[in-house]
């Protein structure tokens, strides 16, 4: 029997289909330089799930995170505003609560899309300021706009979770903007710590992390020497530190080139193994109803110095830690285009862009720039951009397209300028050489104009890079509101006197989180936990303590 289709029905259902706003689907990975690909011209690792986004797209060369480290970075992607008009430079930075709800008041990426009539999702890693103590699902929903925190998982789990959904998507369904936040290459940070070494898993190292920490320890273990030599990237020939460079570059040297073979393969291990996750993600929106209507952006929070400049971790004003991965695919975007001429803030460009793909008018407040002419018109008019900023938790940059300007806290030498088009390794501080001081004095100008603009000043007294626990808190704690007794007995962590619903979260000193729960008991007795340092969360009855705990 022939089916019959009434043809006001079927032209209404074309109308649909062709007005519908178009899915977004935004994978960021944590800690991915931009080199960090094989697409991106790497021999030593090999990442087929992201090369074929950018087969399938455009790869922007020249873009840079808001910050190279994860809040204000994340703060940044997830609101178009810089972290410091909240008062955040660094993870560990308390959070002016009153700031972040005002920007995120204004618009979010998750609150934009969902009042455009999406629906929001996030899974993964979040490690965003919060307004408030209540639970996690109400704090993303009300602060950040993302209705369905679908799982804290930030691994294979959350790449499953994330094809689940893409599989069960009808074409009938609201559009959606899900974020999907992998925690890897980040395993990487735990890589410089001799404790890797233990038996027994140190208190530091989430056990997540600590599973592939071993996995490649005995990776490497189990094969020969010409097998693991021929996998090593080479070794960094910007490994000496920048002339003249600031005092704040000048410690937490990491030297041991052993050490620093191991570290560079096994952060490109780690980059396999996200990209594996990524390629779950991708392959079920291959066979999905989304497929054809499906914006896919793939990005990073920031890099990894890897061994140049003496540097490991992030947090830098060099390429290695502030440029990152960017890459949009997906229905009317040209295919296969490497842009190397646009400069790109991944944190303030990415909600302008989206909103102008999907037709949705994004409020005034936000200065980053839309890129759709750049990803949907054969040959673009140049962005109308000369200077992109970002920001450290020990400087300010300036860039064009050739030149990197910063000035940094502390005393002596606190200023760079850098030719990127004559030494792209960023080996030499030219800021005083006579003969750039035509450039040097306008770009000096160009930064410290925008800094006023913005009332940032400098720090004159700051020594050292600041680091997860300086002050005895980790970044996503508020300062403390309430006081209350808690004590260690037989590796357990013991909390009496509850009269409300208590939400207590452990962090280690890197800031990462090891375990969250909740108890309505009138006295919290955790399971046996290792030995080591731990930073408690505690929230109850609307307020919030952060403390510091040893566990002897």
């Amino acid at each position: 029997m022939q089916l019959k289709i009434p043809l006001s029905l079927l032209c209404t259902t074309v109308l649909t289909a062709q007005t519908q706003k178009p899915n977004i689907l935004f994978i960021l990975t944590d800690q991915q330089s931009s080199t960090m690909m094989s697409c991106a011209g790497n021999d030593k690792l090999t990442t087929p799930a992201m090369d074929k986004l950018a087969a399938n797209g455009v790869r922007f060369t020249k873009a840079y995170c808001a910050n190279p480290v994860s809040l204000p970075s994340r703060f940044a992607l997830f609101t178009g505003h810089f972290a410091s008009e909240a008062g955040i430079r660094y993870n560990d930075d308390h959070v002016n609560k009153d700031s972040v709800a005002a920007i995120c008041k204004g618009g979010t990426l998750g609150s934009i899309f969902r009042d455009a009539g999406y629906q929001t999702l996030y899974g993964g890693k979040i490690h965003l300021p919060w307004t408030s103590t209540k639970a996690l699902q109400t704090r993303m929903s009300e602060t950040y706009g993302f209705s369905n925190y679908f799982t804290s998982d930030e691994r294979g789990e959350l790449a499953r979770q994330s094809a689940q959904f893409l599989n069960d998507y009808k074409i009938t369904d609201k559009p959606f903007c899900m974020v999907v936040s992998l925690i890897n290459p980040h395993d990487i940070c735990f890589f410089w710590n001799d404790k890797m070494y233990n038996e027994t898993r140190p208190a530091e190292i989430p056990e997540e992390s600590w599973y592939h920490v071993k996995d490649l320890i005995n990776k490497k273990n189990g094969m020969s020497d010409d097998v693991y030599t021929s996998q090593v990237p080479l070794f960094p020939i910007n490994h000496a530190p920048m002339t003249n460079a600031p005092v704040l570059d000048t410690y937490q040297k990491f030297t041991d080139k052993n050490k620093l073979d191991f570290y560079s393969w096994s952060y490109h291990r780690l980059t396999e193994l996200v990209d594996s996750e990524v390629d779950i993600i991708l392959k079920s929106l291959e066979s999905s109803a989304a497929k054809e209507n499906t914006i896919v952006v793939f990005s990073s929070d920031h890099g990894d110095m890897n061994g140049a400049h003496q540097l490991i971790m992030k947090s830098r004003i060099y390429d290695e830690s502030s440029k990152i991965p960017f890459i949009f695919s997906g229905p009317g975007i040209k295919k296969n285009v490497v842009d190397d001429e646009t400069i790109v803030n991944n944190g303030l460009d990415l909600i302008p862009t989206l909103c102008d793909i999907a037709g949705i008018a994004v409020y005034t407040g936000l200065t980053g720039k839309s890129l759709k002419s750049q990803l949907t018109i054969p040959d673009p008019v140049p962005l109308e951009r000369q200077y992109i900023f970002y920001e450290t938790a020990i400087a300010y940059v300036c860039m064009d397209n050739r030149y990197k300007y910063a000035l940094y806290d502390g005393k002596g030498i606190t200023e760079v300028l850098l030719d990127l088009k004559n030494d792209p390794k960023e080996t030499t501080n030219i800021a005083h050489l006579v003969q750039h001081k035509e450039t040097r004095d306008k770009m000096h100008k160009v930064l410290t104009e925008y800094m006023s603009s913005r009332n940032l000043v400098l720090n004159p007294d700051v020594t050292r890079m600041p680091k997860n626990g300086d002050d005895g808190i980790v970044a996503s704690l508020m300062p403390a509101q309430v006081k209350r007794t808690v004590y260690c007995l037989n590796s357990r962590i013991i909390i009496p006197e509850i009269k409300d619903q208590l939400f207590v979260t452990a962090y280690n000193t890197n800031g990462a989180l090891l375990w969250s729960t909740s108890t309505t008991n009138a006295t919290f007795i955790s399971d046996p936990v290792p030995k080591g340092t731990y930073f408690l969360q505690l929230s109850e009855g609307g307020k919030q303590e952060g403390l510091k705990i040893s566990v002897n």
